[in-house]
């Protein structure tokens, strides 16, 4: 097992594996590209020989893992509970790409194309997703890769906290807007019920039309329009998106800096090693030289 690992973790086992994904990405490409020549019997068969050596590769890590709690552990117990193990991840993510690899060959080899034409094009949208794997195979992005994992946790509370003020920001929009008889069409149907007012809100997010919307809306009410666009503008648009990314950039160097203090009290608990091995080694030389003076001593008192 020992020997697997150190296989699975040297350079040309790495640089291998990313030519095989290069390989399969160049493919998927040629496959859809207007030069392609092949025919489908050879795509096939070329897609199960990238299958295969996938899934050979995945097989080899599960059984150079100590242990299958080990292989797909998400949370490392000796740090904080807000720490996620990258490596776990990866290795769900990585696994899960290749059954649904073989759950796309499995299925465009029983279902035809013609007859169930959204299976089909979910099953080429699992193989295409094996390209992924390149994102995991350079340092300089597991480093940000990282990171990013190391705020999740804020991210997730954001979150929650966003679809919360999207949620209450429908409701109101639908009670405030949802009888529009003036204008005849329910503002563009707008907020015509908590559906599309979730939809309108979602938009309002991306600020994308959000002045046509507004203007549609003060034609119903204009006091009251002003104030529900103008004040979801500026709480999410200025207030929340600079906090939640100031927040973020906090967490980080926050992470930054406790691994900096990690690293500098290793180096001192290092230091402290290097110093109590060379009073030993004084110790001990001392002693040598004692009970030498002793047989010295013993010898003279004999005589």
């Amino acid at each position: 097992m020992n020997k697997i690992k150190k296989v699975i973790n040297s350079k040309p086992w790495k640089y291998s594996i990313v030519l095989l994904i290069g390989l399969c990405a160049l493919f998927l490409g040629y496959e859809r590209s207007e030069y392609n020549v092949m025919s489908k019997q050879t795509t096939l068969i070329i897609d199960y020989i990238f299958t295969f050596l996938f899934a050979v590769e995945i097989i080899i890590r599960i059984i150079a893992a100590e242990s299958l709690k080990s292989f797909f552990k998400i949370r490392d117990k000796r740090q904080n509970s807000n720490y996620f193990d990258a490596d776990g991840l990866w290795n769900i993510f990585d696994l899960s790409l290749v059954v649904a690899s073989i759950a796309s060959l499995i299925i465009q080899l029983f279902i035809s194309e013609t007859s169930h034409v959204e299976v089909f094009f979910v099953a080429r949208l699992l193989r295409v997703s094996r390209v992924l794997r390149l994102f995991e195979v350079h340092d300089e992005i597991k480093k940000i890769e990282r990171k990013i994992l190391s705020v999740l946790p804020t991210i997730g509370s954001f979150l929650v906290l966003l679809g919360a003020i999207v949620f209450t920001y429908a409701i109101i929009g639908s009670h405030l807007f949802g009888n529009c008889t003036k204008c005849g069409s329910q503002i563009d149907g707008y907020f015509e019920n908590i559906g599309t007012s979730l939809q309108t809100v979602v938009q309002l997010l991306t600020m994308d039309g959000w002045g046509e919307i507004m203007e549609s809306v003060q034609q119903f009410s204009p006091v009251w329009g002003t104030i529900y666009f103008l004040s979801f503008i500026f709480l999410i648009g200025v207030v929340f998106l600079n906090i939640f990314v100031a927040v973020l950039v906090s967490n980080i160097e926050d992470s930054m800096e406790d691994k900096w203090k990690k690293k500098k009290r290793l180096n001192r608990l290092l230091h402290f090693e290097n110093k109590i091995d060379s009073l030993e080694r004084e110790v001990l030389s001392m002693k040598e030289e004692i009970n030498k003076r002793n047989e010295e001593i013993l010898k003279l008192l004999k005589k």
